[in-house]
C-alpha cells in the first residue's frame, strides 16, 4: 500500500512541477520588503490540538505586526470535533477532501488559492502535498515554507528544520526568518 502512495506523490509532484512552470513563466518576479507586506496567508497541518494553538499565537503575533491574515489547514476529521469555537482568520479541510491525484477539492481551498496575498508561508511539515498544491496554486508574491527537496520549486525562501518535528520549533525558525528581513 506504500508503494502506491508512494508512487501517486511521485506522480502528483511531476505534475504539479508542471503546472508550477506554466504558472510562474507568466508571473514576474518582485523584491518583496517584509514592512511592505500587508497580507499574509499561512498554511499548516494540525496533528493536535497544541498545533491549532501555535497557528492562534502566530497569527496573533503577525496581526500585532498589522498584517491582515488568512489561514486554511488540513485537519483530521476527529481533530476538526474537538475544536469548540470558530477560529479567526482560520478555515480548515479535512484528508477526505483530497482526491485521488492528491489535490485538495474543498471550497475554503477554493477561496484560499484565489486571494491575492503579499507573503505565503506554509507551516505543514513533512511531505504534506496537498498544502504544497495549495502553496503552488495561491498568487503570492513571495513564498516560504520548510526545506523539501522535492517541492523546492514552489517556494522562494525555504526552511531547514531537520532538527524538529514540531510545528512550534518550526514556527520560531521562520518569525527568526522574518525578523531578519525586517532589518
Amino acid at each position: 500500500m506504500k508503494i502506491f502512495y508512494n508512487n501517486r506523490l511521485a506522480i502528483a509532484y511531476k505534475q504539479l512541477q508542471k503546472e508550477v512552470r506554466k504558472l510562474k513563466s507568466k508571473q514576474t518576479i518582485e523584491k518583496v520588503q517584509y514592512e511592505n507586506v500587508t497580507s499574509v496567508g499561512l498554511l499548516f497541518e494540525a496533528k493536535e490540538e497544541r498545533d491549532i494553538v501555535n497557528i492562534e499565537n502566530f497569527i496573533q503575533t503577525l496581526e500585532k505586526e498589522h498584517k491582515k491574515v488568512k489561514a486554511l489547514g488540513i485537519i483530521s476529521e476527529k481533530l476538526l470535533e474537538t475544536i469548540k469555537k470558530p477560529l479567526h482568520g482560520v478555515e480548515f479541510f479535512t484528508f477526505k477532501d483530497v482526491n485521488w491525484k492528491l489535490a485538495p477539492e474543498h471550497e475554503n481551498v477554493k477561496k484560499f488559492i484565489i486571494m491575492e496575498l503579499d507573503m505565503l508561508i506554509n507551516l505543514s511539515m513533512g511531505k504534506c502535498f496537498p498544502m504544497t498544491f495549495i502553496a503552488a496554486h495561491t498568487p503570492a508574491r513571495f513564498r516560504i515554507g520548510e526545506f523539501q527537496p522535492a517541492s523546492s520549486f514552489v517556494y522562494d525562501f525555504m526552511i531547514d528544520n531537520s532538527e524538529s518535528n514540531e510545528l512550534s520549533k518550526f514556527i520560531t525558525n521562520v518569525s527568526h526568518y522574518l525578523n531578519l528581513l525586517k532589518k
